[in-house]
């Protein structure tokens, strides 16, 4: 099982799968689920179901995450999760971190090798996180390199329809903790 928001994850999941006999189970953001679009086509090409059910109004790509947990929790028997965007409990989002976390170590050392200097900026598509953290994960402690994360406005970051969920931010701080809640 997987979720997907433009749905390469639910494609790579599916590729994997297919080879060992395994069904996938792909959740898609209803918004952006075109039974047309390539990741439908990719899906059925591969065997891998793709479903658009959901309790939630939105059907945002953070609902396909809720609501394929809310399957794979209840059917942990014989399902597993492939988590592809750095959301949930833990160890997911370290899990997708670390995993993704080989595109900036090729950046780093192709930059190293090819320019002699690190970049003065990587940019990258938030989303679900997980291209995001890919590419700044070895650059975090270097200073001098500005890592700008990019999100869709959709129609407009005052609306209710923007990927843009830092807009909404609020931070709850405790005396031993703080805790940064995003909502969209």
């Amino acid at each position: 099982m997987a979720e997907t928001g433009a749905g390469q994850h639910g494609v790579a999941t599916a590729t994997a799968a297919a080879p060992h006999g395994h069904g996938m189970r792909g959740v898609h953001g209803r918004r952006r689920h075109d039974p047309s679009g390539t990741q439908c086509v990719s899906d059925a090409a591969s065997g891998c179901g793709s479903d658009t059910r959901y309790r939630q109004e939105r059907q945002r790509l953070k609902d396909a995450v809720s609501e394929a947990m809310r399957e794979w929790t209840s059917r942990i028997s014989d399902t597993h999760y492939c988590l592809g965007s750095v959301m949930g409990p833990h160890p997911f989002p370290t899990i997708v971190r670390d995993f993704q976390a080989v595109i900036s170590k090729e950046i780093k050392e192709q930059m190293i090798a090819k320019e002699g200097r690190l970049p003065d900026a990587v940019i990258a598509c938030v989303g679900g996180g997980s291209n995001a953290i890919g590419s700044f994960y070895h650059f975090i402690d270097d200073k001098e390199v500005r890592l700008i994360g990019c999100e869709a406005a959709g129609r407009g970051i005052d609306t209710c329809e923007t990927a843009a969920t830092d807009r909404h931010r609020k931070t709850w701080n405790l005396p031993w903790y703080e805790i940064l809640f995003l909502s969209g």
